[in-house]
């Protein structure tokens, strides 16, 4: 069931009301898992390339006998509105890619529990979020999926 945010998710989780949670990684969750209060069955990520350290030692569903070639990248990408003028664009693209090569900025969002990917040009962040749609749509015809 889709939930509007991980805060309800971890709460439904956290109380019983739900079994099994597909999580993205969050800075809370290391310190669940670690009490107990969740158990990590595996990672959706490509086997050996965890979302972040601290599921380095949990397998992937890709480890299984049953599920190949499977994988879930959670990404965040940086959207502004369509008609804002390319070099605003490109002075934010900068900007950001100067913030994500700061060791000191990179460590604090390590820290909250992920991986900083490299950073894209504009273009490649283009075309990775049309093949991303492109990806789910195709998913969600397969599956006959129609909005509620």
């Amino acid at each position: 069931m889709p939930y509007k945010g991980l805060a309800p998710a971890l709460q439904d989780l956290g109380g019983n009301l739900v079994d099994v949670a597909f999580l993205v990684v969050d800075s809370r969750l290391p310190g669940f898992v670690d009490q107990g209060m969740f158990k990590v069955l595996a990672t959706m990520a490509p086997s050996g390339k965890p979302e972040a350290k601290f599921l380095e030692k949990y397998p992937s569903i890709n480890d299984s006998k049953a599920i190949k070639d499977f994988a879930f990248d959670a990404w965040t990408g940086y959207f502004v509105r369509k008609d804002t003028p390319e070099n605003v664009v490109a002075a934010l693209n900068r900007g950001l890619a100067t913030a994500m090569n700061d060791p000191e900025a990179r460590k604090k969002l390590e820290d909250l529990g992920g991986r900083v990917p490299p950073m894209m040009s504009v273009a490649d962040a283009q075309r990775e979020f049309e093949r991303q749609t492109a990806r789910f749509r195709a998913i969600a015809r397969n599956i006959k999926l129609e909005a509620l």
